[in-house]
């Protein structure tokens, strides 16, 4: 009980009411679910990585991190709602007058995804490329966090930047330490769970970025087609290609697999979102949930939030450009009108 609470929490409801600090920075110019909880894992992710860092490099221990995590959470989420409780239940309002208004068609959407989560869950192929748990495995058996090549055991001398510097295993490892649970299991029958709900928060949320509302609610059945199709994609590449970078279904919680599917079009979607046309209202907060992106990214994979900022950057100047032009175009529309 008190390990599903602990889970549950930190997968589930801190990014929920984190992500809720969004939507409000934003303007509510995005009230989905999906978006929430993206924005919020994504914060969860970063304020992850800006703690732990220094503390690898101080030569830290997973369980001191662990007690700090514990504490930082609490506070994050605790916080968090008592800023946002409003607008959280908002949110919820609306989830559930949109599912009470959802056809036969929308259903089997939403019972395929179920399906496909469940089979991610209990069919996980770990492929060659995955080395999430002899990491996690040689630092609890050296007490050390990088210090020890986990196939040969041989000590490194130094903590090993690569790593350290995007020390997502050390992530999986504190959450597994918090619950009381083998690293084994977290990662083979929880964490798909939650993985595959933040990759269905970006498809979400993408799609409302690329069939924009026309008060007829006519783009309703595009947004379906586009997930529809983003499923069907994921399910035919699944039996085929052996990359476990493009292997969500299989091994949601690699580094390059986490970084690849779901941070990359997360980053996408708001740089879409960004250049949205006659939309101005939350840009300053899309920003700064951008910049978190790429902290998240860089919990991933080394060079990840430079990788996401090469994505992101051409996209935020184009927007900012072309918002700087529409201003003084209107401007001198509103000008013209005043002369006449």
């Amino acid at each position: 009980m008190k390990t599903g609470l602990i889970l549950i929490y930190n997968l589930g409801l801190l990014p929920l009411v984190v992500g809720a600090i969004w939507v409000r920075l934003t303007a509510k110019r995005n009230k989905s679910l999906g978006f929430t909880f993206a924005a919020g894992f994504a914060t969860v992710l970063a304020a992850f990585l800006c703690m732990t860092l220094p503390m690898i490099h101080a030569g830290s221990s997973v369980g001191d991190i662990a007690h700090r995590w514990r504490v930082a959470s609490l506070v994050l989420g605790l916080v968090s709602t008592l800023v946002c409780v409003k607008t959280l239940f908002e949110l919820l309002a609306d989830w559930i007058k949109e599912r009470r208004a959802y056809d036969l068609k929308q259903w089997g959407l939403v019972l395929l995804t179920l399906i496909i989560v469940i089979l991610s869950v209990f069919f996980t192929i770990p492929t060659a490329e995955d080395y999430t748990l002899p990491i996690i495995q040689t630092n609890r058996a050296t007490a050390t966090i990088y210090e020890y090549n986990p196939y040969t055991g041989e000590a490194y001398g130094q903590i090993l930047a690569e790593k350290a510097n995007s020390p997502l295993e050390v992530y999986y490892d504190v959450l597994a330490t918090w619950a009381g649970i083998e690293p084994l299991m977290l990662l083979r029958r929880i964490l798909p769970v939650f993985l595959l709900v933040f990759f269905f928060g970006v498809v979400d949320y993408l799609s409302c970025v690329l069939f924009l509302e026309d008060g007829k609610g006519n783009r309703k059945k595009e947004r379906d087609y586009f997930k529809l199709a983003i499923i069907v994609i994921y399910l035919a590449i699944t039996p085929i290609y052996r990359l476990g970078s493009i292997q969500l279904l299989r091994n949601s919680w690699l580094d390059k697999t986490f970084f690849m599917n779901i941070l990359i079009p997360f980053a996408l979607a708001l740089i879409i979102d960004y250049l949205r046309p006659h939309n101005n209202k939350g840009r300053i907060g899309l920003i700064f949930l951008m910049i978190i992106v790429g902290f998240a990214s860089q919990l991933t994979v080394q060079m990840g939030f430079i990788w996401s900022m090469t994505l992101i950057l051409p996209g935020f100047i184009i927007g900012t450009v072309s918002s700087l032009v529409n201003g003084k175009k209107m401007e001198r529309r509103a000008e013209d009108g005043l002369s006449r």
